[in-house]
């Protein structure tokens, strides 16, 4: 798989990580679990920001009494503070503690999810953690004996949006705040115009198409419509909301999630959605499952190019869906007018559990990353809409490299966990002729066959991008990006050091190597969060900004959810195998692959917003897709990237109209 961290003398792997647990020990305390619902009816916390505009998670006043119990909410999103009523509404509260004090605090699973609490010091090593939960409104509480080592409290498995402050002193001292350092290297500034907002609340995608010799945009929104974007404001072009299956209220991976134009769209009007529904006819979902993964041919009006026809929906694939994440859901067509289809691995965490299959490799449970036999799950997908088969809708190339295998014939690619935006770099041969694709951009020169760019979003550690080919395996649940994994403590990197870099060599697999990213970063190096999910963007080929010529745009989605911070990085991508992935552990004067765009107009030089995807236009000029809130029932806005002295004004949340 390339070149791999290598283990020290002692036969030891690290890989940088929030915290170090050692998930049978419970030191320095003592821990009581239920399943109680005594406290199911406690409000949430808005995860916003308090009235004067101060983040929920920052300290001040007085340290908590030893008297009162701590009492916190366990989301997804971030801690909720709700007991004593200094912490009561904030998220990710920091805790200001006394030193030599023993305090109780208990918290409860909110949203059923898998949690737990740990306790670290200021290196991340866990002082006090307790097990893992997984039940809606199950109960633990802890005994804290407070000592100066005390530094952060997180959630195991999810460390980056989990995770508050602690402070330690004596009654009344105030805690000190100190400004840290980027760690990521500072790039070129750009500007933003914003061309689309509402009422576009999440949006997803963004795709143009050519009708009557005109340039047509058009934007993705998760709640279930797709909008035409005008100089004159937003348009309906479809809307499928009755058919999707999510939380319109908290956050949530479902919902319509992809959007690809026939290449012949003005010829024959057809184009493609990813989405999450119920079954239909004779499909069927499994005891359990959460939803149904269904990708569908639509048609436009038969009098308007302009107007997509809800009513004309054909599917084409259906998958069953174990959990609500993971979902994956960009579609594509590539250079060679097949549709390229991005498949999760299921959702849940680890690739284990519910929906998630045995592989070849028994150290670890699952999973679907590394399975091509039973489910199409973790993989990228390659189809032919304009044929059909003797028992699907659609038809699979003769050249997928699991045709005539025992492998199921659709995947193109595997051993992903949650590739989340992927596209073709469409100028990535020599340079020739210029040809125009109908799905947007131009292949100045490409031989037919782009560089498929893929961002899968990690787990605990991790972020990468993998420069994907026919029949790579990436790796998932064997690696994290460049780093050996563990179900079982996904989190702690000598839980296994001597991970295989090859697949099995008896089929359907050929012992090909696992293939490595062409770029990682880490989510955070000690208390400082670099990211916790990539969001894919391109390769930019336009004319406007020439120092972003041939380098790819991508994003973080947030650091975390409390309040919304996505970045907008910049890097020059190697060429498969050239990459290499950071030593560990990660040290704050570790190099970046990437560096950090700068706002013109934004007071911090940041966005201030979710990155939730990337758009191309004709032109080959980017566009970044954003939202103000977290959860689905957002404030979306679609902004073009242009020249700095271009861009307006990016007011801070709370200026924002």
């Amino acid at each position: 798989m390339g070149e791999r961290i290598p283990a020290d003398d002692s036969g030891r792997t690290d890989a940088i990580e929030p915290y170090r647990p050692t998930r049978r020990r419970l030191l320095q305390g003592t821990v009581a679990a239920t399943a109680l619902g005594a406290l199911g009816g406690v409000p949430a916390a808005s995860g916003q920001e308090d009235d004067d505009g101060e983040d929920d998670g920052e300290a001040g006043g007085e340290p908590i009494d030893p008297a009162e119990t701590i009492v916190l909410g366990g989301i997804t999103e971030g801690w909720e503070g709700r007991e004593p009523e200094a912490i009561a509404g904030a998220t990710n509260p920091t805790l200001q503690l006394v030193a030599g004090e023993t305090y109780e605090l208990t918290w409860i699973n909110v949203d059923g999810l898998p949690h737990n609490i740990a306790f670290l010091d200021a290196d991340g090593n866990a002082l006090l953690q307790t097990e893992i939960v997984d039940e809606q409104d199950a109960e633990q509480t802890v005994s804290v004996s407070v000592t100066e080592e005390l530094a952060t409290y997180v959630c195991e498995v999810h460390p980056s949006s989990m995770r508050g402050s602690i402070t330690v002193g004596e009654a009344g001292d105030e805690p000190a705040q100190d400004a840290a350092e980027p760690l990521v290297p500072q790039g070129q500034e750009v500007g933003l115009q914003k061309i689309a907002g509402d009422p576009i609340s999440q949006p997803v995608g963004m795709e143009t198409v050519t009708v009557d010799d005109a340039e047509e945009r058009f934007v993705v929104d998760q709640t279930g419509e797709i909008y035409h974007v005008t100089d004159d404001g937003v348009e309906e072009f479809l809307d499928i909301s009755p058919r999707i299956v999510m939380d319109n209220d908290g956050f949530d991976e479902r919902g319509l999630l992809g959007l690809a134009f026939h290449p012949d769209y003005q010829e024959n009007g057809l184009f493609y959605v990813r989405y999450s529904g119920w079954p239909e006819g004779g499909e069927a979902l499994p005891e359990d499952y959460d939803h149904l993964f269904v990708l569908a041919e639509f048609q436009a009006s038969e009098d308007d190019a302009l107007q997509g026809d809800p009513e004309s929906e054909r599917r084409l694939v259906t998958i069953p869906e174990p959990q609500f994440n993971h979902n994956g859901g960009d579609i594509a067509f590539g250079p060679d007018d097949y549709l390229y289809v991005s498949v999760g691995d299921g959702g849940g965490a680890d690739d284990t559990g519910l929906g998630h299959v045995e592989d070849w490799y028994d150290a670890n449970g699952g999973g679907n990353g590394q399975d091509v036999t039973d489910n199409l799950l973790g993989s990228i997908l390659r189809i032919d809409v304009d044929t059909e088969g003797e028992d699907r809708p659609y038809g699979v190339p003769e050249d997928n490299p699991f045709v005539g295998t025992e492998g199921m014939d659709e995947i193109y690619a595997y051993g992903f966990r949650n590739p989340w935006r992927f596209s073709f770099d469409v100028s990535a041969g020599e340079e020739e002729e210029e040809t125009e694709w109908a799905w947007g951009g131009s292949d100045s020169g490409s031989d037919g066959e782009g560089d498929l760019l893929v961002a899968d979003v990690g787990q605990n550690l991790w972020e990468e991008i993998d420069r994907v080919e026919a029949g790579g395996n990436y790796g998932w649940n064997v690696f994290e990006s460049f780093h050996c994994f563990s179900t079982e403590s996904p989190s702690d990197p000598q839980a296994i050091t001597d991970c295989p870099t090859e697949e099995p060599d008896s089929a359907p697999y050929d012992g090909s190597a696992l293939l490595d990213p062409v770029l990682e970063y880490p989510h955070q190096i000690g208390d400082q969060v670099v990211g916790i999910s990539v969001t894919g963007g391109y390769v930019y080929r336009g004319g406007e900004l020439s120092d972003l010529d041939g380098r790819y745009v991508f994003g973080d989605w947030s650091a975390g959810f409390e309040r919304p911070n996505g970045r907008l990085f910049v890097a020059d991508l190697p060429e498969q195998g050239e990459a290499e992935g950071f030593d560990v552990p990660v040290t704050e004067d570790a190099e970046f692959p990437m560096e950090e765009l700068q706002v013109a107009g934004s007071e911090d030089g940041t966005l201030n917003r979710t990155v939730l995807a990337f758009g191309r236009d004709q032109a080959d000029e980017l566009y970044v897709l954003t939202s103000q809130t977290p959860s689905v029932d957002g404030t979306g806005e679609v902004f073009r990237i242009v020249p700095p002295g271009e861009g307006e004004e990016i007011p801070p949340l709370e200026a924002a109209e």
